[in-house]
């Protein structure tokens, strides 16, 4: 029964919540909900946030921004409003003229209510140079803890590129380098390629043939 009637206010009203990373939820009109997560989502994409922290005040800021775009259409608003309300004063005037007086006559009428989101705008700038600020700190002390964590293991890597080569390891010139067998034969004074020791090795066998002969 409860949750029936908690359904039937939110259809009556057209407002839902939204849960944030904050703990705390936000009351959005139906056609606000898409546009709000997407706002969330581009603040989460452009500062890539870390940890809790970073999360909530990141969180802070989207929110922040989001009722300075709402006070800014509070304020059109007003002067929509008394645009409509004085549009038949100061008739005999020139259309420009008019228009000038209205403005006027609207800040004259809504003057406190202008103040007031005036000083709310003030107050929220604050607020979001404060967490930003915060948010600056918390996030060049994390990248410097990384830089720490990562120079050890690279200074490993250097030293172990930087020891002596084992020369003990290399082979002898009796022994095979790319391919070739360095031989001290005196019939055979140049580097003898593997693949052509048996055709050398025949050959020799036919001079010395030919010497017996």
């Amino acid at each position: 029964m409860e949750k029936a009637m908690q359904t039937a206010v939110s259809a009556s009203t057209g407002l839902r919540a939204m849960p944030t990373a904050t703990g705390h939820s936000v009351l959005l009109a139906n056609d606000e909900f898409p546009l709000y997560h997407l706002h969330i989502t581009r603040f989460m994409t452009d500062l890539r946030p870390e940890g809790q922290s970073e999360t909530e005040l990141v969180q802070r800021l989207a929110d922040t921004e989001w009722r300075l775009n709402r006070l800014m259409r509070v304020e059109m608003g007003f002067y929509a409003r008394g645009h409509v309300e004085f549009a038949n004063l100061f008739a005999e005037q020139d259309p420009e003229i008019q228009s000038l007086l209205i403005e006027q006559q609207i800040l004259c009428a809504y003057s406190r209510q202008l103040k007031d989101l005036a000083l709310q705008e003030s107050r929220l700038r604050r607020y979001a140079t404060d967490d930003a600020a915060r948010l600056a700190c918390l996030q060049s002390a994390r990248k410097e803890q990384e830089a720490q964590r990562v120079t050890p293991t690279l200074s490993v890597q250097l030293q172990s590129c930087s020891r002596p080569m084992d020369v003990t390891a290399l082979p002898t010139s009796d022994t095979l380098l790319n391919g070739f067998d360095f031989s001290s034969d005196a019939d055979c004074s140049f580097s003898t390629p593997l693949h052509s020791r048996p055709a050398l090795a025949g050959h020799k066998s036919r001079r010395k043939g030919d010497r017996v002969v």
